[in-house]
């Protein structure tokens, strides 16, 4: 099993999508999983740059920002870019001429204002294509540094090669780094493939392990109920609640790695790891599922006080009234009681519930140590929260 302080993930989304939806869909189930996370994606990192007051107030800056972007707002409002294209090719040659400098302040000054304009227009229409709530959740992932952005130093209006070519270096020099988990959508699957069947890379059994570690924990954890309907903020909220069963799930992850013997841009990753979810996970979920049905305090003390006769003779009311107010605040509000008070009865009673208690806590301490038990309860959660939509 690999040991790791800390669990990197790279997540990578080809350049030519048009929505961050799939962006946050990969980092819910990497904020789930791992400790730290890069994105490198195109669209996100343009609709940061344009978004950017300080990249907004340079107006060549802002210029090639909304250059960049025209492209992808074309399907959110095609007749105002077709409008916004001629215009725009204009201002472009007027920013880069030579005579710039030259050019009159108030001429300056309204091209800046036209720009600006243009730019709000374009930021409109781009949350209005990637959505307001993804946008909304990126934005605040970001500033908490729960997310980083890998920002592009080629632009793909003036160097569409350059931009590639950056594109699939990122790509190669994240799948071939021992240091983090490599998590891509289908289309940069597809990238390191050709790159791996042409022997332009080369990747060593940390780089493989990796790969797989990164794709069977995604394909689990967006299989659970209801994982597209979850807020990031629900999602960074079960990570810290099941943090310590985090730990073990993560072990028992590592382990599954020996079982998957393709990679996640082979065409029988998927399968596999359905046939290991069927094999090994879906028996896991349905232990833990069971045993908690079992371990109920109320059930336990059915068991071992109601199903009693001499309990049932000598406790009198004191175990209806435990049923009818709740086991486990009753007993609380018996052991603090006056003890003069407790008839032999009441204290027998209170004896039984002691140890159905044990009971219960022994057995609910067992559950939670399981290794599936981050799976099963973040799977609980979800369904509670969003149950109704799936």
């Amino acid at each position: 099993m690999k040991l790791l302080n800390n669990i990197d993930f790279t997540i990578a989304i080809a350049p030519n999508a048009t929505s961050i939806e799939q962006d946050l869909l990969y980092i819910k189930s990497a904020l789930l999983y791992a400790d730290s996370i890069t994105l490198i994606s195109p669209m996100a990192s343009t609709f940061f740059q344009l978004t950017n007051e300080a990249d907004r107030k340079n107006d060549r800056t802002l210029y090639s920002l909304i250059d960049k972007v025209l492209p992808f707002c074309i399907s959110s409002d095609p007749i105002a870019c077709a409008n916004m294209q001629p215009v725009l090719e204009q201002l472009g040659q007027v920013l880069y001429s030579k005579q710039w400098k030259s050019i009159p302040t108030t001429l300056k000054m309204q091209t800046s204002k036209a720009l600006k304009t243009f730019g709000c227009e374009i930021s409109e229409a781009l949350i209005k294509l990637l959505g307001e709530t993804n946008c909304n959740e990126l934005i605040d992932l970001v500033k908490k540094e729960k997310v980083r952005l890998y920002n592009f130093q080629n632009q793909f209006s003036n160097s569409p090669d350059d931009y590639v070519h950056e594109f699939f270096d990122i790509l190669t020099r994240s799948v071939s780094n021992t240091q983090t988990f490599p998590l891509f959508d289908n289309q940069s699957n597809n990238l390191i493939k050709s790159a791996i069947n042409e022997n332009i890379i080369t990747l060593n059994d940390s780089n493989v392990f990796n790969a797989q570690q990164a794709g069977l924990t995604n394909a689990l954890l967006v299989a659970l109920p209801s994982f597209e309907y979850a807020t990031t903020s629900e999602i960074l909220d079960i990570r810290k609640e099941l943090d310590t069963a985090l730990i073990r799930f993560r072990g028992k992850m590592l382990s599954y790695n020996s079982e998957i013997q393709s990679l996640p841009w082979d065409e029988e990753f998927e399968p596999e790891c359905f046939r290991l979810y069927q094999k090994e996970i879906a028996p896991s979920v349905l232990e833990i599922d069971e045993l908690t049905k079992d371990s109920g305090f109320l059930k336990n003390l059915g068991y071992s006080v109601l199903a009693d006769d001499s309990a049932l003779k000598s406790a009198g009311g004191l175990i209806l009234s435990v049923a009818a107010a709740g086991a486990v605040s009753t007993f609380t509000e018996i052991m603090s009681s006056d003890a003069a008070m407790l008839t032999t009865g009441g204290v027998y009673a209170v004896g039984k519930l002691a140890n159905a208690y044990k009971e219960y806590r022994d057995k609910q301490k067992g559950i939670t140590r399981k290794d599936m038990y981050f799976y099963y309860r973040a799977g609980k959660i979800l369904s509670k929260k969003h149950g109704k939509r799936s």
